[in-house]
């Protein structure tokens, strides 16, 4: 099987943040038997250790890679098993997110209505345990299959041993770790989340504030939705990788601390203590709509960093997060990390592992 390899190419075009940087070998892989003949060929054409994974590159800023990006086009959605309350979906890596999300709604599978409009591939997801509107992927997956390049041997894992947290998983660090599908729980009856304070006041405002019934999943979609519409910017009109910071997590002590200097900061609960939105903080420090060439800390959120069309390199990026995080930590006391995989982040001692 002939493998889909372009060499010295351009990845300003597999990245959402449109990052220009080069790559000495971009390799696409459409199905298992290009797979197959890529592990074939690992030992002669392709090192483990100069290898990127690279999805649709919406939580990426790549730099120059000598090596070889490699990029799993693998597709298709099937069902495993359907019970009377749950059904058990497979999906290809190659698949794109939001489309998964609107395809399990029309079928009438639901759990995934509150992770509408994330960018992003299927494979992706689990890596980072997407999260948004009080749900996250681990609520509904049930195992990843994964292609492990040590043996190289296809083997699957189930979601409790994946150490799933907060935009964070086991796979986020693994090296030759391909996550190749997803196996996820979905419901065959509705149970919708709907206790995230923005949400449930947007799905109030559209239903005139009046209705005591339980929102639809089709009413918590097109909520999201409109969230996400009104609150971030498109990366196709304006580039970016969407949050660039993780919301800080404090304990109760250093939260009563912040309420102490600063009454009116946004704090909800957590397992840990309590959590801090990196928006908030950054626009009070003066960063929403903050520019450096290209490059802005969107004027209507504070967390996404666009850029404008510019030749943004992966340094110049990084060293503008860098303002922004040393101003942060100057008024508040409290160090943002950064969400988007840094391919730079060790030369530049933010560390970020390398993954999907």
């Amino acid at each position: 099987m002939e493998l889909d390899i372009a060499r010295d190419a351009e990845l300003s075009d597999c990245n959402t943040m449109r990052v220009q940087a080069r790559t000495g070998a971009l390799v696409r892989i459409h199905s298992t038997e290009q797979l197959r003949a890529l592990s074939e060929r690992w030992v002669g054409d392709f090192d483990p250790g100069t290898v990127r994974l690279l999805g649709q590159g919406s939580n990426s800023i790549p730099c120059d890679w000598p090596g070889a990006v490699v990029q799993l086009r693998l597709g298709g959605i099937e069902v495993l098993d359907e019970g009377e309350r749950l059904v058990r979906v497979r999906i290809g890596a190659g698949e794109d997110w939001p489309s998964l999300v609107r395809t399990a709604l029309e079928r009438g599978w639901y759990g995934l209505e509150n992770l509408a409009m994330i960018p992003g591939s299927v494979g992706a997801a689990p890596v980072q345990n997407i999260g948004a509107y009080g749900v996250e992927l681990s609520d509904r997956l049930a195992a990843v299959e994964v292609f492990d390049w040590s043996d190289r041997t296809r083997r699957l894992i189930p979601a409790d041993e994946l150490q799933l947290g907060y935009r964070t998983s086991r796979l986020r660090g693994a090296q030759g770790v391909w996550v190749l599908a997803i196996h996820l729980d979905l419901l065959r009856c509705p149970d919708v989340v709907t206790d995230y304070p923005s949400l449930l006041e947007e799905l109030e405002r559209r239903s005139g504030g009046g209705s005591a019934a339980r929102p639809t999943p089709e009413a918590v979609f097109e909520a999201v939705c409109a969230l996400r519409g009104r609150k971030l910017p498109d990366w196709r009109r304006h580039p970016n990788a969407g949050s660039f910071f993780h919301n800080p997590e404090v304990d109760r002590a250093e939260a009563e601390r912040l309420a102490a200097a600063f009454p009116d900061l946004p704090r909800w609960p957590v397992p840990e203590g309590w959590r801090v939105p990196a928006g908030w903080l950054l626009e009070r420090c003066g960063w929403r709509g903050r520019r450096s060439g290209p490059l802005e800390f969107w004027r209507d959120h504070a967390l996404t960093l666009v850029n404008h069309g510019g030749a943004a390199s992966s340094s110049e990026i990084i060293e503008f997060a860098r303002q922004a995080m040393d101003a942060v930590q100057k008024t508040f006391g409290l160090a943002l990390t950064v969400e988007p995989m840094l391919w730079e982040a060790e030369r530049l001692n933010l560390k970020r592992p390398q993954t999907q």
